[in-house]
């Protein structure tokens, strides 16, 4: 077939389905401009450091409604806590949902977002609020400080001065996150622990159902510094294996996520 009647054919069809409006009950007519299909918005304001928390990780999600568009507007309060350092809200749909701060927000204890979807599609993103743990690691680093003055007297009479842990905590982030890519595995990494011992996970996530990783980050919520490291796998991988790592008589607690993009183009 001729190319020029593909296209001639190709540009009317476009035309005609372009001119199609949709009625609505009043009698007016509106036409409808179709939802981005390659664009993703997020929204990452602040920075985590060393000591904060995450104090809020929750999936905020309103199916879609044809021809209508999707809002949430919610409050966060974090008062419990401390003060907000870092807010994330990450798009998990492909079609470019919208997030801002109304209220509230960083150095504050409450932040109140709005959520709005593209025409007829959905609202699904992940939020995520960190807070400062200055409060309590204050208070927490008193009372380290008096636990370590206490000597234990093993079985033998032998007394054993115990060096404390490291007052920090590590996180490992790799690689970047581009629009298309999706959060694929969200998970805490959790092992209690034990007097005089280190505890130790190894673990293979396995995301070959999804695509490439591009992006991993094991964010450690404990104040004591607890590691975290890639053993096998990792970026441009469907699985990556990771091995974390606590300080002596401390737990292992991360939290742990994977990105991925779509084997197909």
């Amino acid at each position: 077939m001729s190319a020029y009647k593909y296209i001639a054919g190709s540009a009317f069809l476009v035309t005609v389905l372009l001119t199609v409006n949709t009625v609505l009950a009043n009698g007016s007519n509106n036409s409808y401009a179709p939802a981005n299909e390659s664009y993703r918005s997020s929204l990452i304001v602040g920075s985590r450091v060393p000591g904060d928390r995450l104090a809020l990780l929750q999936r905020i999600e309103k199916n879609p409604s044809s021809g209508n568009i999707q809002v949430i507007e919610k409050t966060f309060d974090v008062s419990r806590w401390g003060r907000i350092t870092l807010l994330e809200a990450l798009d998990q749909t492909p079609y470019g949902a919208y997030v801002s701060i109304l209220r509230g927000g960083l150095g504050h204890n409450y932040v109140t977002l709005k959520f709005q979807s593209q025409r007829g599609q959905s609202i699904n993103a992940v939020f995520e609020c960190e807070m400062s743990a200055y409060n309590y690691i204050a208070g927490l680093a008193f009372l380290v400080t008096v636990l370590l003055t206490i000597n234990i007297v093993s079985a033998n009479g032998s007394i054993d001065s115990y060096a404390p842990a490291y007052q920090a905590s590590n996180n490992l982030i790799v690689g970047s996150r581009v629009p298309g890519d999706r959060l694929v595995h969200l998970e805490r990494i959790v092992k209690n622990s034990s007097w005089g011992k280190v505890q130790v996970i190894e673990r293979t996530f396995d995301v070959s159902r999804w695509g490439r990783i591009t992006l991993i980050e094991a964010l450690d919520q404990t104040p004591y510094g607890a590691y975290v490291s890639i053993l096998e796998g990792g970026l441009g991988h469907n699985y990556v294996t990771m091995k974390f790592q606590s300080q002596k008589d401390h737990s292992v607690k991360f939290l742990f996520q994977l990105f991925a993009r779509p084997n197909y183009p």
